[in-house]
């Protein structure tokens, strides 16, 4: 068998960083969802009641085939009851993670600053769902 390399270009690094960051929200949600459906029967009709959209909705979500926003990841933790835990952080104070930002941020030059004013200049994202 001869495997073809894929002529689709390798994502820019802002581009990694959002598609890394919707694989862990939706794999969370998709864990929290299916442990209170083994545990408690949780059903996605269910949610999708609770949520007053029709079941298909949550489907697509928990399929990923859908782009969530920030208050559609909050509604569905509030659904399953789920809590939702965000941790921005700038990848040099925590270079025991090995994040795909940790190499850019060493190279970057240091921010300008304007007097009376702070800024990140770049910053990683970290989601976690936990079982109310």
């Amino acid at each position: 068998m001869t495997i073809v390399p894929s002529s689709r270009p390798k994502p820019s690094l802002r581009r990694q960083i959002y598609l890394a960051l919707v694989s862990k929200v939706e794999g969370q949600i998709r864990d929290v969802f299916a442990k209170r459906a083994e545990i408690d029967g949780l059903t996605q009709a269910a949610v999708a009641d609770k949520l007053g959209v029709h079941r298909a909705v949550i489907n697509r979500r928990l399929n990923g085939r859908t782009n969530m926003t920030v208050e559609t990841i909050a509604d569905m933790a509030w659904a399953i009851g789920a809590c939702v835990d965000v941790d921005i952080y700038d990848p040099a104070e925590r270079p025991d993670r090995n994040h795909i930002l940790a190499q850019e941020v060493r190279t970057l030059a240091p921010p300008q600053m304007t007097p009376g004013y702070s800024r990140i200049s770049d910053a990683s994202a970290s989601f976690t769902a936990v079982a109310a």
